[in-house]
């Protein structure tokens, strides 16, 4: 009985060791999802601004049903607080929003920089400066989405294997 005990153990740690090495390299993969679904949401919102000259809740609910996941609900979180009017301005629940968005994502707070800086633009600045900060963020996302995508292809097998052989090490010992 006891030795059966052990080997279960064994497994047990085995198995959480490798699920961890997985979840860590799935973090990129994550952040990068996350990434390219605001950056979708970006060139939208830059099509709205320049294009349609849609006021901003309106635009925010449109691109928020055209996105998915965390960036959906970063827009409707700016579209239902600008569309209460409360007086509070469009820069003030953009702030409001990331931060809540940061709780929820797997964005880094390099990222949420960003975002934030994009968001005191919105309000006050005129159509062509807003694009430009769009534009900006737009870059910004494309450069860190290609830095992940090397690291995650560097790191990911690494994570996968160190969880592995972590897990093989602490079972082999156990028994």
């Amino acid at each position: 009985m006891a030795v059966w005990c052990k080997v279960l153990g064994g497994l047990l740690v085995f198995g959480s060791c490798t699920l961890c090495g997985f979840w860590l390299a799935w973090q990129d993969a994550y952040r990068a999802d996350e990434l390219a679904a605001l950056r979708k949401a970006f060139v939208l919102l830059k099509g709205e601004i320049q294009y349609a000259l849609a006021p901003l809740p309106e635009a925010f609910a449109d691109i928020a049903a055209r996105t998915k996941a965390q960036a959906a609900r970063f827009f409707l979180d700016m579209a239902a607080h600008l569309a209460l009017r409360n007086g509070d301005s469009a820069a003030d629940v953009w702030a409001a929003a990331s931060h809540s968005l940061q709780k929820a994502s797997h964005l880094s707070e390099e990222d949420m920089q960003c975002l934030h800086l994009l968001g005191q633009s919105f309000g006050y600045l005129d159509g062509a400066t807003q694009a430009q900060g769009l534009d900006l963020a737009i870059a910004y996302i494309d450069e860190t989405t290609a830095s992940l995508q090397k690291k995650s292809a560097a790191n990911g097998r690494m994570y996968r294997s160190v969880g592995m052989l972590c897990g093989a090490l602490i079972a082999i010992a156990l028994l």
